[in-house]
């Protein structure tokens, strides 16, 4: 299991990395997927109450402002019990979870001491080329990978407009005197079994991932911050374009 966050401003391609990231997950993994938001053309359970946070085995979770979200869903106790189950529960059930954020800051401080690998998205003048590098630990002081894709087919696969729904809280008692056992069951044996319509979409990988040769230098993550997109890499990437779409046609 693993704890990871994406970290950026608005519109810095944060939404668009971890569906990215799911996708690869699920393609080449084949992970069982949950999310937080509507995905299209990759099967998954999405997450809407508190109770299913609990139910996730096994997988990859993939959610969008998941602190924010938690912060304007639920009370301060409850958040705080969701994240106590998460250092308790979570590593010993082969489950990753990845979240989006703008800052580390808005992350409770008990997680933040135990992230594993920290996200960062760059996009190019256009948002034509995501550049997404990953780093160790929870102050990025090692880069490990960097992934570059092209994002009009990862832009399919996710309502940019979509507002997160908030978090429903059917964990408390007034919720549980509400609802019957045999409901709260019959409830719980449906969302085990239950995935989401999928909209059909036809992915190829070829149109998604860009392969680009490995830097040998290490950086930080400050040091890719101030960096950003690097225009010979974009240029390289264009080019190399051109030339499988020549040969194509060909």
């Amino acid at each position: 299991m693993a704890i990871m966050v994406i970290i950026g401003e608005l519109g810095s391609g944060k939404t668009l990395s971890l569906t990215y990231l799911l996708w690869r997950n699920w393609y080449y993994k084949n992970k069982i997927i949950y999310a937080n938001y509507t995905l299209y053309g990759i099967p998954y359970f999405k997450i809407t109450k508190v109770s299913e946070l609990d139910m996730i085995r096994q997988g990859y979770l993939g959610a969008d402002e998941m602190w924010v979200w938690l912060e304007t869903s639920v009370g301060e106790r409850l958040k705080k019990k969701i994240v106590s189950d998460i250092l308790r529960k979570s590593r010993k059930r082969n489950l990753t979870i990845n979240s989006t954020s703008q800052t580390l800051e808005q992350i409770p401080l008990r997680i933040r001491k135990i992230i594993d690998f920290i996200g960062y998205p760059m996009l190019n003048r256009n948002a034509t080329i995501c550049r997404l590098a990953i780093f160790s630990g929870p102050h990025g002081r090692t880069l490990l990978k960097e992934h570059y894709f092209y994002t009009a087919p990862v832009f399919k696969m996710y309502d940019t407009n979509e507002e997160i729904g908030d978090l429903i809280d059917d964990v408390t008692p007034t919720w549980k005197k509400a609802i019957s056992p045999q409901a709260q069951k019959r409830y719980t044996e449906k969302f085990i079994m239950r995935t989401q319509p999928q909209q059909q979409i036809n992915i190829n990988p070829r149109e998604i991932e860009i392969e680009i040769k490995k830097r040998k230098e290490n950086l930080t993550l400050e040091e890719v911050q101030d960096e950003g997109f690097r225009k010979e890499e974009e240029k390289e990437i264009i080019e190399r374009a051109k030339e499988l779409e020549e040969l194509n046609e060909g």
